[in-house]
């Protein structure tokens, strides 16, 4: 088996980012959805 070109401390950090990227995109849905339902 070939070795990752990747290191664990690169990949926690890749995850880190999406994670905190997938909040900022629900809290921008949550604020759409209340916009609409306030009409």
């Amino acid at each position: 088996m070939r070795k990752s070109r990747f290191t664990e401390a690169q990949i926690i950090g890749m995850i880190k980012e999406q994670g905190s990227s997938v909040k900022r995109l629900i809290q921008w849905i949550n604020r759409s959805a209340e916009r609409i339902a306030d009409g």
